[in-house]
Order: structure tokens, then C-alpha cells, then sequence
């Protein structure tokens, strides 16, 4: 059973929860998460090499054969043989509340985090939060357990955030300096403002260390804009900002081009830099789009 507060999750929200969490123990529980280790040299028990013994290394490491056979003191090195730790980092910024369809952006962003983490979950992998939108709203460090996804879920769902704007930077620059150990980064947003996220010197800090891995949630209208006629009123959610437009199908064809290009530039952004990506419709099944993401990616590694 879930964790109960003050600020419980609707009746409804947990059924559908249930299932997320039943879905993924059995159809991506191997296939998602389980084969990815960590970029650090630790104590593990696969042999990659040795080195001579220096003062202050493991005695316990001692290769007593290579030992007798050179007669020198070598000690050996070795693979970490731990799984990383999962951070889904959620963007939580006012454009996350568009909905053309019967979910927001934020409700898939929920739902996504929530079979992330009950996949970490069940390959004993330890999950994170970081919620921001243009400052830090929340941090819950990496830890196991079926009762740390459900703590993460409730603490996400009640946040509010009364920020208008999003900083796409803050959440590495967080992680850069909080995160010791090599970790599988999610980053759940639908990138508007994108610009100030690949300027970032933090971007490629994390990517050296960790495995940043975008999902990017877009709403149907930010794909095509639909064919109609007339005028029509539209509310900018960050700013607030409302103007009324003449549609036409000259108007609608250049909306659709300038949104192509978005995804393109945002798209190419990603090649640059070696991320792998998913993207996620919030009018399309996702479950499936993620799990054949990730089962290709299993593969090619």
C-alpha cells in the first residue's frame, strides 16, 4: 500500500498507479533499467586489470599468484559491479499544463515518472526526484525500495509551483554538484526555452559523468495546429498573455513548419552532444514507446 499523508493521492490516481506499477514489473522490469553499471572503478567482482601495489592501496587486493610468479606485488583493479542510481528530473513549469487532449503534459510527466520508478524499483536500483521549474522545488536523494517511489509520487503530485518561467540549466548544475556517484539521469520536460539548457557549462559536465537521457513530452497542438477557421483566442501559460488570431490554412501551414524546424533544431541539439531521446505525445500510448526506446538501446550497448 501506498504511503498515506496529509496530502494523499485521489482514489482514482492510485488505481491507475496500481497498474502503471503492475505493467512495468512485468513487461519492462529486465528490459529497462537492470543492465546499466556504473562508469567508476570500485570493488567489484569482474577482473580488468592489475597495477603494482603503491602505498596506500587495499592489501586485500593483492594478487598472491602474480605474486609468486614475478615476484613482485601487483594488486588488482576492478569494475564496479553496482547498478547506477535513477534520478528522474520532472519540469514542472507552466507550459507543462497544456492539454488539448485528456492529459496535460504534467499528468503524462507523472505517469512517466511513475513507471520509471517502479522499474528502478524492481531491479533493486535506487530512485531520485528532482522537481524544478525556475528554481529547485524538490529533491529526494536516490534511494530503494517500494516505498520510495510512492513517497516520490505524492510529494510530486502536490507541488504547486508559483513560478511563471522555467530554467532548463538549474536542474544540472543541481545534480553536478550533488550527485557523487555515476548516475542515470532522466530529464522529463517539453524543453521550451531550450536555448539556455544546451548553453549551459553544466550540460556537458553532467554528460561526462552521468547518462543523461531526455524524454521530451510535447502536447498534440505543439506538433500540428488543428484545421479550422475563423478567430481564435490563445493564452501563453508562462506569461499569461492572451491575443486572438486570424486563423487561415497559410497561417496553419506555417505554424506546422515552425514547429517541424523546433523539433529538428531540438532533435539535432541532442545528436550533438551523443544523447539518446525518446519523444512522447500526450494524444499517443507512451508505455510501449518507452520500452521499445529502451530495449533498442539495451541492444545496441
Amino acid at each position: 500500500m501506498p504511503i498515506l499523508t496529509d496530502k494523499t493521492l485521489p482514489e482514482d490516481l492510485v488505481e491507475r498507479l496500481y497498474y502503471i506499477e503492475l505493467f512495468t514489473k512485468r513487461a519492462v522490469r529486465s528490459a529497462l533499467l537492470g543492465d546499466y553499471k556504473s562508469r567508476t572503478r570500485g570493488q567489484g567482482f569482474n577482473f580488468d586489470q592489475h597495477k603494482k601495489y603503491q602505498e596506500g592501496d587495499d592489501f586485500r587486493q593483492i594478487d598472491w599468484n602474480v605474486f609468486a610468479r614475478l615476484q613482485e606485488v601487483f594488486v588488482k583493479k576492478n569494475l564496479e559491479d553496482k547498478q547506477l542510481e535513477v534520478v528522474v528530473v520532472t519540469d514542472l513549469s507552466r507550459s507543462m499544463e497544456l492539454a488539448t487532449n485528456a492529459l496535460s503534459k504534467k499528468e503524462i510527466l507523472f505517469e512517466i515518472t511513475a513507471a520509471l520508478t517502479f522499474s528502478a524499483v524492481a531491479d533493486q536500483i535506487g530512485a531520485g526526484l528532482l522537481a524544478f521549474a525556475d528554481e529547485i522545488e524538490e529533491y529526494i536523494a536516490p534511494a530503494k525500495g517500494r516505498r520510495q517511489v510512492w513517497k516520490i509520487l505524492e510529494r510530486l503530485w502536490n507541488l504547486s509551483p508559483e513560478t511563471v518561467e522555467t530554467d532548463l540549466s538549474l536542474p544540472l548544475e543541481f545534480l553536478h554538484t550533488r550527485l557523487k556517484k555515476s548516475s542515470l539521469i532522466f530529464y522529463l520536460s517539453d524543453f521550451v526555452g531550450r536555448e539556455e539548457l544546451f548553453h549551459s557549462p553544466y550540460l556537458k559536465m553532467v554528460t561526462k559523468k552521468h547518462d543523461l537521457v531526455p524524454i521530451v513530452i510535447e502536447d498534440r497542438l505543439e506538433a500540428v495546429f488543428p484545421a479550422t477557421r475563423g478567430f481564435v483566442r490563445i493564452r501563453d501559460l508562462e506569461s499569461n498573455k492572451e491575443v486572438t488570431v486570424r486563423t487561415s490554412p497559410k497561417k496553419q501551414q506555417l505554424y506546422n513548419q515552425q514547429m517541424q524546424q523546433r523539433r529538428e533544431e531540438l532533435q539535432n541539439s541532442f545528436y550533438r552532444l551523443g544523447l539518446d531521446h525518446v519523444w512522447v505525445r500526450s494524444d499517443r500510448p507512451y508505455i510501449n514507446t518507452l520500452l521499445q526506446f529502451f530495449l533498442n538501446r539495451k541492444r545496441r550497448r
